[in-house]
């Protein structure tokens, strides 16, 4: 969709209906060994026996553990499905919804990173809409049922998929493979579970993608138009909990002997809980902040790249991220200065200044991290096709700063070969 005036009119309307029934928090657990807890807490709303949707690698890491002790103490039974594959397809969705009627369950537990909590959304669509195919789900409110009981328990800190009502699923059927994304206030899961102590032993590339991925929602949540106070407070929190502990967490991980010796084993168990916790948090309110706010052609770009290369979605996020926000210019000053501000960026000047000093810091981030500043695998011969797919994902629906064409997508994507 072209028509400027067409776009800014579907966007107003779907930030409007946002403003009158926001997502917000919705049931929480939330501190170091809080997981043992689900068992009491779903009992009590009638659960007998749940699905646990997650990887094999959580299952073989005994992450299920303490989980399915709790479980088992509440006297529910419990099905594990195991066969979730990053970037889940549609077949991996149906295998959990076979698991799930064969096992007659009437609960489902995702647990894992984006990819174990997509798969079980999308199979709580399935089970409550048998006879409608993925493939048709792909869009706006096209389940509009109510899903079988669903606890999130996030393992990764960046989704926030624990709080939005968005499932992505790639559909490998086409030649080459497409993501599309499912939305639906439906999706929402009835309660998410943040226990610090599910990501402490992380690698260290997971743990500075999946940062970087909740910093972009938070970044495109807060620069979108039409994004209400209440949820510009969400994205800034966000971002100040991501800024003051992604970096830090990172660095411990990669010392963390020196950092014993000098601070004791205890005394740094306890500092890492926390600063893990805060990342938790800040993937959480950054979710909340993107499901009401939306993302923008940083996120429409990356579904497009990873589908192509399989990169992990975070670090696309974490490379595209500084070049898109270059290209909106001075149509986000504004709440760039603000974000600076956030951040605690001491820069004197214009907001412009504010604004590149903010952009110069992202990749001062990436750097830190350990991410690059240009993705590897691409070429000039797929730009065109992802800046097609980018556009067709972003508009109408994103109220982004700017509405690009498919012509400028593909200039900002050129630029990161």
């Amino acid at each position: 969709m072209d028509n400027k005036l067409i776009c800014r009119g579907y966007q107003l309307g779907s930030a409007s209906l946002l403003r009158v029934k926001p997502i917000e928090k919705q049931d929480t657990l939330v501190g170091a060994g809080c997981v043992s807890m689900v068992g009491p807490a779903i009992e009590a709303r009638g659960l007998s026996k749940v699905l646990i949707i997650t990887t094999a690698g959580t299952v073989k890491r005994g992450m299920l553990d303490n989980l399915i002790e709790g479980l088992t103490q509440a006297g529910i039974s419990h099905v594990i499905y195991d066969g979730v594959v990053p970037d889940p397809d549609i077949e991996c969705v149906e295998g959990a919804v076979t698991a799930y009627r064969e096992g007659q369950c009437d609960g489902i537990i995702a647990v894992g990173g984006g990819s174990a909590m997509d798969c079980a959304k999308v199979c709580g669509a399935r089970v409550v809409r048998p006879r409608m195919k993925i493939s048709r789900m792909a869009g706006l409110l096209k389940v509009r049922r109510k899903l079988p009981y669903f606890v999130a328990i996030p393992t990764t800190a960046g989704t926030g998929s624990e709080i939005t009502a968005a499932a992505v699923i790639t559909d490998r059927s086409q030649e080459p493979a497409r993501k599309f994304t499912v939305m639906d206030f439906t999706l929402v899961p009835d309660m998410a579970v943040l226990d610090p102590d599910l990501t402490m032993n992380l690698p260290i590339s997971i743990t500075a993608e999946t940062g970087m991925d909740a910093f972009t929602h938070a970044i495109e949540a807060y620069t979108n138009r039409y994004s209400s106070k209440k949820m510009n407070k969400y994205a800034l929190e966000a971002l100040q909990l991501i800024n003051e502990n992604l970096v830090d967490v990172v660095k411990w991980d990669e010392g963390t002997d020196q950092v014993v010796e000098v601070a004791g084993e205890e005394e740094t168990h306890r500092a890492l809980e926390m600063a893990r916790e805060n990342l938790l948090m800040g993937s959480y309110c950054a979710g909340i902040a993107f499901t009401n706010a939306y993302v923008g052609y940083v996120h429409a770009i990356a579904h497009a790249v990873g589908a192509l290369y399989h990169i992990p979605h975070g670090r696309a996020c974490a490379i595209i991220l500084p070049y898109v926000l270059e290209a909106y210019g001075k149509a986000i000053d504004v709440p760039m200065a603000r974000i600076s501000e956030t951040l605690r960026i001491k820069v004197w000047g214009s907001d412009s200044a504010k604004r590149d000093a903010v952009i110069d810091h992202i990749r001062k981030m990436n750097s830190q991290l350990g991410i690059p500043d240009k993705i590897s695998q691409l070429t000039d011969a797929d730009v065109d096709l992802i800046a097609a797919r980018a556009a067709k994902e972003a508009n109408p629906g994103y109220p982004v700063p700017v509405i690009f064409t498919r012509g400028q997508i593909a200039e900002i994507v050129r630029r990161m070969i």
